[in-house]
Parts: C-alpha cells; structure tokens; sequence
C-alpha cells in the first residue's frame, strides 16, 4: 500500500501540545467511559439494529461518553478539538501504553482498530476481531474517518 498522505498541522486549540501523562490519562478517561456495562450494552444493541440507528446512536452515545474527558484536558468537545486530540494521541502512538490502550477503546467503540486513533498494531499486537486485520491497510493516518467516532464531535 502506498504511504500515508502528510495530514495539514492541526491546529492549537488550547495553547500547548499534548504530553504523554496526559495522551495516558485521556486514554484511560475514555476506557472507563466506554468500558461502562450500561454504555457496552447499548452499542451491542446499535451493533445489532445496524444500518443508519446505529450510526446515528454511536454518534450520539460517543459525544455524550467522551465530550466529560475532553474537557477535563482542556480540548473543546468539537471536530478541532477531536482532530488535536488523534493528533497528540498519534505523537505517542510508539509507547506501549498509549498504542494498547487506544486500540481497547477503539474495540470498546466497535470501530476497526487503528482507524480512529491512527496507531496501526504494534509486532507484538494481534487482531481480536477479523476486521481489524484490515486496519493498518483500511488507516487513513488516523484523520478520523471511521463512522461515528469521527463524527461523535458533531454531535456534542
């Protein structure tokens, strides 16, 4: 596959750049808020009704899950804020933790791992789900194309 395209800077919308205490405290915010029995059980049940519910639902439930996180960090709970936050996310993208921990929450969204964060698997890392084999391949570089992640920031 052809490399990635060179993504446009994102912009600053808060004034400083991520570090990795908080790229691993963001990540672990997320984790908790889509780890929820509650929440899990609703995605399963929009994963199940499938078709425009479910991504009308995912978007909604997304926005409502993670805008809290956002702003405990100081990023808007808007597509400029969502785009810094993947983008810091990705600077970090070789440490272990963050690249782990961004594919459960990814795996927690139903979405194909590395297609929102942009992290592809680690050597050490080994698809869960069939579709996520495609995920380095199916990776725009993480601009957040995938479904209702990418707009969860639209909704909130």
């Amino acid at each position: 596959a052809p490399p990635p395209l060179p993504e446009a800077p994102v912009r600053s919308t808060r004034g400083r750049n991520m570090f990795l205490g908080e790229a691993k405290d963001i990540l672990s915010g997320f984790r908790a808020a889509m780890s929820d029995e509650d929440i899990q059980r609703v995605l399963c049940n929009l994963q199940a009704t499938g078709g425009a519910a479910l991504e009308k639902g995912q978007k909604l439930l997304f926005a409502q899950q993670l805008a809290p996180v956002m702003l405990r960090f100081d990023f808007p709970a808007s597509e400029a804020g969502f785009a810094e936050m993947r983008a810091g996310m990705r600077c970090f993208g070789e440490n272990t933790y963050v690249r782990r921990t961004a594919h459960e929450v990814e795996r927690l969204c139903f979405v194909t791992v590395g297609s929102y964060f942009g992290i592809p698997l680690g050597e050490d890392e080994f698809p869960s789900r069939p579709e996520d084999l495609v995920a380095e391949d199916a990776s725009d570089g993480g601009s957040g194309d995938d479904g209702a992640l990418a707009a969860a920031a639209d909704a909130a």
